[in-house]
């Protein structure tokens, strides 16, 4: 769009509308978009989903305590990929859940070659999202991979946003509970952006 034509939109007074621009930027996302939808599962079966292990440092002896799991897509055509381009896509298509096997998948293959070199299998916390409740049955498929690597309950840790556990909190809930009556810890992810206080999250941590 030249910049006659902007000029024209801009001078334009709408009551119940606004206008905008499909530009470069918004149409290489869109791009990226179906990209990410039409090759998520290529994604998890040729490893362009990689895992990125945060470590959580215990200050009182300073020792790795544990790690958070995350997940970057480095994509042959698009380069790296930062969850803002891929996990609101997957989300919106109830296909996230994908990503979170995946992580979980992966750690049960690193977990299995520390144990056979001799080293100590370090716990992880990765993230389930509210549409893995709704998309698959999550808990059969963690139980599945933690059977099938020789993993304790107690080494993997499910992490849900304080987002999720507000827009879906009866659902979340129980969610919750299904997870502390297998036996896994849950953590709340994301604390403080979106509560207005302290004492409402402390409330809400203690249902968790």
């Amino acid at each position: 769009m030249d910049s006659t034509c902007r000029r024209a939109l801009n001078s334009i007074k709408l009551k119940n509308a606004s206008i905008g621009y499909y530009d470069d930027q918004l149409a290489k996302a869109d791009e990226i978009r179906v990209h990410v939808l039409s090759q998520i599962d290529q994604a998890c079966r040729d490893n362009w989903l990689k895992i990125y292990y945060q470590p959580l440092i215990d200050i009182q002896n300073m020792k790795l305590a544990e790690c958070e799991a995350l997940s970057r897509w480095i994509d042959p055509r698009y380069g790296f990929l930062s969850p803002d381009k891929f996990i609101p896509a997957l989300e919106a298509n109830r296909e996230v859940y994908k990503v979170d096997c995946h992580v979980l998948e992966g750690y049960g293959q690193d977990a299995e070659f520390l144990r056979e070199k001799g080293k100590e299998i370090f716990p992880i916390s990765f993230n389930i999202s509210r549409t893995d409740l709704e998309a698959c049955n999550i808990y059969q498929k963690i139980e599945d991979t933690v059977a099938r690597y020789g993993l304790s309950r107690d080494q993997v840790h499910i992490e849900i946003t304080e987002s999720a556990l507000n827009d879906s909190s009866q659902a979340m809930v129980e969610a919750v509970q299904h997870f502390h009556d297998l036996g896994y810890q849950v953590w709340m992810d994301d604390f403080g952006s979106g509560y207005s206080s302290l004492g409402q999250g402390i409330r809400d941590q203690n249902r968790l």
